[in-house]
């Protein structure tokens, strides 16, 4: 509310804090102190709310979910299977995420040579190159 719009009507509308622990500017014991109050929350509020993050997070799934979704982007395309299991996981699985699965399982699968489907993919591990190791001292 405005200083301007409070010395005309000569009250001071104020809204509960809708964070935690921030100090309720109806308990104020003055109209000063109720103004200021409203306007350290709005501030504080607006700074914590307005950060933005950079990236997202990454995601991580289970063993047995990356087979599902592997045998699914076999049988129904990669653009196919990322559309399916974003909307059934609730959070976004990217194409390139569903095609790297899936040449994981056919690489493994190749491997292996058998006719039956695997139940669980694990996660590839980083590979390091010889120098790499040479340098963190581990050769």
């Amino acid at each position: 509310m405005s200083l301007s719009k409070w010395l005309k009507t000569g009250t001071v509308q104020t809204r509960s804090p809708t964070m935690a622990d921030f100090p309720d500017p109806a308990k104020a014991l003055s109209t000063t102190e109720a103004l200021l109050t409203q306007a350290a929350n709005d501030a504080v509020e607006e700074m914590v709310i307005g950060r933005k993050r950079k990236r997202e997070e990454y995601a991580s799934y289970r063993n047995e979910t990356r087979a599902k979704i592997a045998r699914y982007a076999i049988d129904n395309w990669v653009a196919k299977a990322s559309r399916h299991f974003t909307a059934n996981m609730g959070k976004k699985v990217s194409e390139t995420t569903v095609r790297s699965m899936r040449d994981q399982y056919v690489k493994r699968k190749r491997k292996k040579e058998l006719g039956e489907d695997m139940k669980s993919l694990s996660k590839s591990s980083r590979k390091r190159h010889v120098t790499d190791c040479r340098s963190m001292g581990v050769i």
